[in-house]
């Protein structure tokens, strides 16, 4: 899997400190320099064969036709696409226009990621984003008009005076696209962020736990009706749309991950990027060293293979578990997840652990509680 990282946005913000005049010319020296990784790294996998291509982080749609040319005249070089491989660009929702579709179409672009967050217009202001809803349901629209029919979109609930009312118009308008996938995230207040400053002053009221499970239960129940399949825990497609870049992530999966704060994982270490898109630019440039690397204890990735398992509908392999990290941590597992069965928040089927639905809503507890210190 290859996940090229764009980080670069409309407006100033803390990965374009340096968003200027000299814009262009530095968007040109990052993908040059993008691509010179790439070129440098080709031999990060054990294989040269992707199944899946994401353009993700920041706004890759801000990528011309020039830019994407490059960026693919490197991979072709470097890899091969597997047949039906998944290749993923995200956008926003004001990204969506005549020029951008035309782009991309020149490009094996399969599957499109659309921020849109909310069908609600004073949630959207909120939020600071520059669509409102008509723009929002018309990106779709224009997307499936010129052929692309795997399409997914970004939700978000648990805001500040959201109410349940509101969040069942987002899901349905977002339903009456005729879309492939959802993903739906609570609001996080995250530290340094506008949002945590505002809570932190009191000018906004984070929603309460009680009320966050309930949009949480609307979003399933809803999704599920419609013949949705929540097969991770934020993530919710029709059958044969699952995200296969995504599901490799939580699968355990190896992959490269190119440009600035980019993450790559190899089966034993981790390694990521400097975060400074002008600090990635000089190393990379100057041949220097341009991440930071972590080698994974058997916890690590005992720990590791838990979480993200235990985050999908196919859970935990338990005979893969014990083959990995043999009959002691598999011990260590079940003892742990004992009370979970007992109180039906965890079920066995086929020698697969994964939650129940009630053990869904309360995840993060049952998860923090297998994992071992």
């Amino acid at each position: 899997m290859l996940y090229i990282h764009i980080p670069f946005c409309k407006s100033r913000c803390v990965y374009c400190s340096f968003f200027s005049s000299t814009y262009l010319e530095l968007k040109k020296q990052y993908v040059s320099l993008l691509c010179r990784e790439i070129e440098t790294r080709k031999d990060y996998l054990d294989t040269n064969v992707l199944k899946s291509v994401y353009f993700g982080g920041g706004t890759p749609s801000l990528l011309d036709f020039d830019d994407l040319s490059r960026i693919y005249e490197s991979i072709n070089k470097c890899f091969i696409l597997a047949p039906g491989a998944e290749v993923t660009i995200e956008c926003n929702a004001d990204d969506v226009d005549s020029d951008f579709v035309k782009t991309i179409r020149c490009f094996p672009f399969n599957r499109v990621s659309v921020g849109i967050q909310s069908f609600d217009d004073r949630e959207l202001r909120f939020l600071n984003r520059r669509h409102d809803s008509r723009q929002a349901k018309d990106s779709v629209k224009m997307l499936q008009d010129n052929g692309f029919s795997n399409i997914s979109v970004d939700l978000m609930y648990s805001l500040p005076n959201q109410t349940a009312e509101s969040w069942n118009r987002t899901i349905s308008e977002a339903l009456s696209l005729d879309i492939q996938h959802i993903s739906a995230y609570s609001l996080m207040y995250e530290k340094g962020t506008k949002l945590r400053s505002m809570l932190e002053s009191g000018q906004i009221t984070a929603v309460a736990e009680e009320d966050s499970l309930l949009f949480f239960k609307i979003l399933r129940n809803e999704l599920l009706d419609k013949g949705f399949e929540h097969y991770e825990i934020s993530n919710f497609a029709l059958p044969d749309f699952y995200a296969v870049h995504n599901s490799g992530y939580w699968n355990g999966e190896k992959y490269i991950g190119v440009g600035a704060s980019a993450h790559s994982y190899n089966g034993v270490s981790r390694q990521w990027n400097v975060a400074d898109i002008a600090a990635y630019c000089q190393a990379v440039d100057r041949g220097e060293t341009y991440f930071e690397q972590e080698q994974l204890t058997v916890t690590d990735r005992y720990n590791e293979f838990m979480f993200l398992s235990l985050r999908t509908a196919k859970g935990i392999d338990l005979c893969r578990l014990e083959r990995l990290f043999g009959g002691g941590m598999l011990k260590y597992c079940m003892v742990n997840a004992d009370k979970f069965l007992k109180n039906n928040l965890l079920t066995i089927v086929d020698n697969r652990m994964y939650l129940t639905e009630e053990g869904i809503f309360v995840s993060d507890g049952i998860m923090s509680s297998l994992i071992k210190l």
